[in-house]
């Protein structure tokens, strides 16, 4: 089956403008690979090179963020084990948004909110049909929803800046368009963003509220 090939990453190594505040987060990216130990699920949507989460990491050194959070991706579906891989390496640095099948035991749901998951993904954009028992079931475990879906207005900002987060989606799956390089989505937030103050709250503080960082998740927590 012929499917599309998503370019890699721009892996020019520039620094961004501006200079990230301690305890930044990165709210939004995928780890791909390394394929041998975490092949992809087929059927799949698209296919992608090795990004795993050592190229994260160096990026994220560069462009000085010390947070991050890891979204499960569609090329590996409900097989959540290169996520749990990547908490498991840096338990205090990384939180996760999985995507968990409807049947998936109590157990294993309190195994990945030890490992450091707070959330699941919905893919709202390929289909409208929300789960809410899923939904239910995972708030017990302290988990929210992330739903996936199209959005460009960028006046969130200015309304309601205790409620955005900033997020890279390194490596830009199925992205065909030029490659942007994460120094200079980083560097939008000097314009998006009126001052150090709104910089902070968006990378720092309404992350941390948001994943946890510097606590685990509980059942009904």
């Amino acid at each position: 089956m012929s499917r599309p090939v998503t370019p890699p990453p721009d892996r020019t190594a520039k620094s961004p403008r501006l200079k990230a505040p301690p305890g930044a987060c990165d709210s939004h990216f995928h780890v791909f690979g390394p394929q041998d130990r975490f092949p992809y699920i087929d059927p799949r949507p698209l296919d992608a090179e090795d990004c795993p989460l050592e190229d994260l990491l160096d990026l994220h050194q560069r462009l000085g963020l010390e947070r991050g959070v890891v979204v499960q991706t569609a090329l590996y579906g409900n097989d959540n084990a290169c996520l749990l891989d990547a908490l498991n390496r840096c338990p205090e640095r990384l939180r996760g948004i999985a995507a968990v099948s409807p049947d998936l035991s109590d157990a294993a749901l309190q195994g990945m909110t030890d490992a450091g998951v707070v959330g699941n993904r919905f893919s709202f954009m390929r289909s409208p049909d929300i789960d809410n028992h899923l939904v239910g079931r995972l708030h017990e475990f302290g988990w929210h929803p992330q739903f996936w879906f199209e959005g460009e207005d960028q006046a969130l900002i200015e309304r309601a800046p205790n409620r955005v987060l900033w997020g890279s989606d390194w490596p830009h799956p199925n992205w065909f368009k030029p490659m942007p390089n994460d120094a200079d989505l980083l560097d939008l937030l000097l314009d998006w963003a009126a001052d150090d103050a709104a910089r902070q709250r968006i990378l720092v503080d309404n992350p941390a509220e948001l994943f946890g960082f510097g606590a685990r998740s509980t059942p009904g927590g």
